[in-house]
């Protein structure tokens, strides 16, 4: 039997990257899908991809108007909510004297509002017991050039989580947030100059592990906080970086 068997799972940002290698983890475990994102979500060629477990959401949850279809479709498919994984991120370079207003709004919106709304409005449907986990950064606690929109909001997340996980604990619902470095997702390659050769290679001697991680590898440490595996952590940051947030 799946860590997830029989778990209602919501994740936002699943169409690709670190989402979606967890929305395909957590099928393989057992877990019943609600998958969220401003484009659209390709139903992968699996045998448990079913129209009931693999249900799909394309809602942008920074416009407050739309956090209702998580809802309304979690509520036509399920009587609870066992694991929230607010995954969806965003990610624009600019050094302080290029940080444009548009820049600095749309970091909030996605990388903060979204999460703060978007968890307040499933909370009704969440069970006793469940699990929240949030999307923050090793930059949260690190700082590189033209990374501080970036790495103000994920700081944030990190905060929500510490907060969060006294907010809920009467109702037993664990808050922790996940904090990966370098992961070679399409958000990592958008954020990077077109020839980003010479970006990677000067920073892989920073990190320990000399290599950048795979989302396959943030996936499986979101398995471990959606699931009993963790059942005595909240309030936690769990470190997926190879060691450069670390050392």
């Amino acid at each position: 039997m799946g860590r997830l068997a029989g778990r209602n799972v919501v994740i936002t940002g699943a169409a690709g990257g670190i989402g979606l290698a967890t929305a395909k983890l957590f099928l393989a475990e057992g877990a019943n899908l609600l998958l969220v994102d401003r484009e659209p979500i390709e139903r992968p060629d699996l045998p448990d991809a079913t129209d009931s477990r693999w249900i799909t959401v394309q809602a942008d949850l920074s416009i407050m108007s739309e956090l209702d279809k998580i809802t309304d479709a979690a509520r036509k498919a399920w009587d609870r909510i066992d694991v929230y994984f607010a995954c969806a991120g965003l990610i624009k370079i600019a050094p302080l004297g290029g940080i444009t207003e548009e820049v600095y709004d749309r970091h909030m919106a996605v990388n903060l509002k979204a999460v703060v709304f978007g968890v307040q409005n499933i909370l009704p449907m969440m069970n006793e017991g469940a699990s929240i986990v949030l999307m923050s950064s090793c930059m949260a606690d690190m700082g590189a050039p033209g990374y501080s929109p970036y790495g103000a909001t994920k700081a944030a997340v990190r905060s929500l989580a510490r907060n969060w996980s006294l907010d809920l604990s009467d109702r037993k619902i664990r808050v922790n947030a996940l904090m990966p470095g370098g992961i070679q997702t399409p958000l990592l390659q958008d954020s990077l100059p077109a020839d980003n050769t010479e970006v990677v290679e000067s920073l892989l001697p920073r990190i320990p592990m000399h290599r950048i991680g795979d989302p396959d590898e943030v996936a499986q440490a979101a398995l471990f906080l959606a699931s009993t595996a963790s059942s005595y952590m909240t309030g936690a940051g769990l470190a997926i970086d190879g060691g450069i947030g670390q050392v």
